[in-house]
């Protein structure tokens, strides 16, 4: 079985790109459904993630450029998504 697979992703998009023989697009299709209908959260790497950003949080709490950055994405977007971090 040979094959690349990506995964994209970014405020308005998310998408897979897998490139591969023939062969490998029925296991590989199989692989992704059930990584998206069976996802798996070891609770030691979504603990670690949540300090990681817990931490970028209070970094970018000290840094005034980050704090006006964030008061103006709030004055212009509201309550819309795009007003919020993309670190939590």
């Amino acid at each position: 079985m040979l094959y690349r697979f990506h995964s994209i992703g970014n405020f308005d998009t998310f998408g897979f790109r897998f490139n591969g023989l023939k062969e490998s697009l029925e296991p590989l299709s199989d692989m992704i459904l059930d990584a998206v209908f069976n996802p798996i959260f070891p609770e030691n790497h979504f603990s670690i993630h949540k300090d990681e950003v817990r931490e970028t949080i209070r970094l970018e709490n000290d840094r005034p450029e980050k704090i006006c950055l964030r008061e103006f994405h709030e004055g212009i977007y509201g309550h819309h998504p795009y007003a919020f971090r993309n670190c939590g």
